[in-house]
């Protein structure tokens, strides 16, 4: 894909689309349909102009070697090799002009490998019509300030704490459900001393989380007997609560938590509960894989409002998540632990 085709496909998505492309962060609530309608094009998009900056990167390389090509012929014909220095450097200085605009419109690709997939999955468990609170913040998190900095040893920390992605929706089955995409990034300094030189080495470590809460009505689901710990539950006079918090290391920030994963957990939290014997879900809780959301034309009907702001409500802490749901999940697959491990993330 060229980087004209690239930005001709941006200029032709609706105003709504391209401000979130500029702003990166959205916050309200629209059914499942139009979440889908309006994120979809956004989505390839941001898949088009990964390829484009892509190519675009190679160009820059193949001028950079036409500069040093042309320095040796300049010696041989000093007028052509002048013109060829000139013409190189020309395509370069307009190569990266293009590449600086586009990064500046890159999504986190957290929006095409893991919400769009999810929304149709989302669709068949909850219906199109069902009312989606979804805050999205797809900005790169090193672009942004750090939460905190700090030191360990001859190693400078910064930490990053992006949250991705908040979602509220309500299953056909009328369980609510509620979820975060999130990740801590600690970007690494480390600094070697030795008698004869200073070795400077960079490096991320990033843990991976997603929270899910699930909230079952009693009027159709009653808790298991002997249930292990590998969840958190409590129960309400109207309903059962299940929530659990997953967690991956990875040294990858464009690395991304899979759904299939996610969704995997989903079925672990409805594992934790049976419906009572009158109650037959309308629809087979969450199994199987994901299906791939699949990019549409270049133009979309605009769903939002100038007016849209963030989502008022606060999943991460409050009335949805307290410190102690997660303060204690160490697992790479999402059991719980009260003694979860300490490592240090200066280590190689």
């Amino acid at each position: 894909m060229s980087v004209k085709k690239a930005l001709r496909f941006y200029e032709g998505l609706s105003k709504d689309q391209q401000k979130l492309i500029n702003e990166k962060q959205i916050g309200t609530t629209l059914s499942l349909k139009e979440w889908i309608v309006f994120l979809k094009n956004t989505a390839a998009y941001d898949e088009i102009g990964d390829l484009a900056r892509k190519k675009n990167v190679t160009k820059i390389a193949l001028s950079v070697i036409g500069i040093i090509a042309s320095i040796f012929i300049m010696f041989l014909e000093p007028l052509a090799g002048i013109l060829l220095i000139v013409i190189a450097v020309l395509v370069m200085a307009e190569a990266i002009r293009v590449n600086s605009k586009l990064i500046r419109l890159d999504l986190s690709n957290h929006l095409r490998i893991f919400l769009m997939p999810l929304l149709f999955v989302l669709k068949d468990k909850a219906g199109e019509k069902a009312r989606l609170s979804l805050s999205l913040d797809l900005r790169n998190p090193k672009n942004l300030n750090p939460s905190k900095k700090y030191k360990e040893s001859d190693t400078d920390i910064k930490l990053f704490e992006p949250k991705y992605i908040i979602g509220k929706i309500k299953l056909l089955d009328e369980t609510g459900m509620e979820f975060i995409i999130s990740d801590e990034i600690r970007s690494l300094r480390i600094v070697r001393r030795t008698s004869s030189r200073t070795k400077i080495k960079h490096k991320n470590k990033v843990s991976q989380y997603y929270f899910i809460r699930l909230t079952f009505p009693k009027k159709y689901y009653m808790a298991k007997n002997g249930i292990a710990g590998q969840a958190r539950m409590e129960e309400t006079l109207d309903s059962i609560i299940c929530k659990l918090k997953a967690k991956t290391k990875t040294d990858h920030i464009e690395e991304i938590i899979s759904v299939e994963q996610f969704l995997n957990s989903v079925q672990e939290l409805y594992g934790l509960v049976q419906s009572k014997p009158e109650f037959h879900p309308p629809d087979p809780v969450f199994h199987g894989k994901p299906v791939e959301a699949q990019p549409a034309a270049a133009t979309a009907t605009p769903v939002l409002d100038d007016s849209s702001a963030l989502i008022p409500f606060m999943v991460w802490g409050g009335t949805y998540f307290t410190t102690s749901d997660y303060s204690g999940f160490n697992r790479q697959t999402g059991n719980f632990s009260e003694n979860p491990d300490q490592d240090s993330f200066s280590d190689s």
